[in-house]
């Protein structure tokens, strides 16, 4: 699930229409990357762009942009010289206005329906008489501008590139235009998270607000919440194992369930994959040693053995109340996650050996 088009769809539910602000190029250091983006209506403003001056006077530009029916506008802020703060570079902002009738949106949905990412590539000159190209690595929409334009081949082909390459959002002259290209995709921090203990439910809390897909899974009927955050999915299975089986290559793994028998099953099933970026086991040094010997009994061997965490979370939180165990645990996998995306060599390895968790 695309976080900000699922909460563009909600908003529209209750308004007739909003602005989309984006984060369409910067130069130098800025408080936000190319891509961020937030939603702002007449009522309420979800998601950020860094906060600050610079929010503050975007939501500004953006409400005024309600109130005159404007469609479109490209904001260019020196965040030190006109806004007063500390970062000193330039962001480049693209404001737009999306109703519930927006053409692009419904395109923007189907790709959604079949989990597909896509780059729009928007016109920034006559942008209310120049549609907008919706472009996947297998499909181009719309159909009809396809069809009546010939020149639509450059923005293909670079719009294909960027996704293949994971290139962020940027502005782009192609021909006699200017063009946002802005990638739309699917988070790659898929988390299986197993346990719907009480240090489960605040790590749950806490991803809500990041950029990954969660699955989350308990063996027991009562234990999952009928309603979670969109970018989580609950499953209530007796076989847990499977769930593993099929999670794709590069996944996260978190196990804290209330079975320790259990945890060692989960343990055995994730270790014996050898395409995971994380796997982190709730307990103390201790669970670790008899986990270690008995999975070592059933055949995993030491290399194996030294990719699980535990105990888990980043060093100095000795705190035993779920929430600050959820954030030492949620923080140490964004450190994991950073460095995988950032491709920083050597493994991710856990060095801190404070009995942190007595489970």
């Amino acid at each position: 699930m695309i976080e900000w088009l699922h909460q563009l769809q909600e908003m529209l539910q209750s308004v007739e229409k909003l602005v989309i602000v984006s984060v369409a190029s910067v130069k130098g250091s800025t408080p936000r990357e190319p891509g961020a983006r937030m939603l702002v209506s007449a009522s309420e403003v979800k998601n950020t762009i860094g906060g600050g001056h610079l929010e503050y006077k975007a939501i500004q530009l953006a409400r005024n942009m309600l109130s005159q029916d404007l469609s479109s506008d490209l904001q260019r802020f020196s965040l030190g010289a006109s806004l007063g703060q500390c970062c000193g570079g330039v962001a480049t902002l693209f404001f737009e206005v999306v109703t519930d009738k927006s053409e692009w949106l419904k395109d923007a949905r189907q790709f959604m329906i079949f989990d597909q990412n896509f780059v729009q590539v928007i016109p920034l000159s006559n942008y209310a008489k120049s549609p907008r190209l919706i472009v996947s690595n297998s499909c181009i929409k719309p159909d009809s501008l396809v069809e009546s334009q010939k020149n639509v081949g450059p923005l293909v082909n670079i719009a294909r590139h960027m996704l293949n390459d994971s290139e962020v959002t940027s502005i782009k002259r192609v021909g006699d235009n200017d063009y946002v290209f802005d990638p739309v995709r699917s988070p790659d921090f898929n988390l299986f998270l197993f346990g719907a203990g009480h240090v489960g439910e605040a790590v749950i809390k806490y991803l809500a607000e990041l950029p990954c897909q969660v699955t989350w899974v308990d063996t027991r009927d009562d234990q999952l919440p009928e309603i979670s955050p969109c970018n989580v999915s609950v499953i209530t299975t007796d076989t847990p194992q499977a769930v593993i089986d099929d999670a794709p290559a590069g996944s996260y793994f978190l196990v804290m369930t209330h079975d320790h028998s259990l945890d060692q099953q989960l343990a055995e099933s994730i270790l014996k994959r050898d395409d995971f970026n994380y796997f982190g086991l709730i307990g103390s040094l201790t669970k670790r040693k008899k986990f270690e010997h008995r999975l070592s009994l059933r055949g995993i061997n030491a290399a194996q053995l030294s990719r699980m965490i535990c105990p888990i979370g980043i060093s100095g939180i000795y705190s035993k109340r779920p929430a600050a165990i959820a954030l030492a645990v949620v923080a140490e996998l964004v450190q994991c996650y950073e460095k995988t995306v950032n491709g920083l060599q050597g493994s991710f390895r856990h060095s801190n050996n404070k009995e942190n968790i007595k489970l």
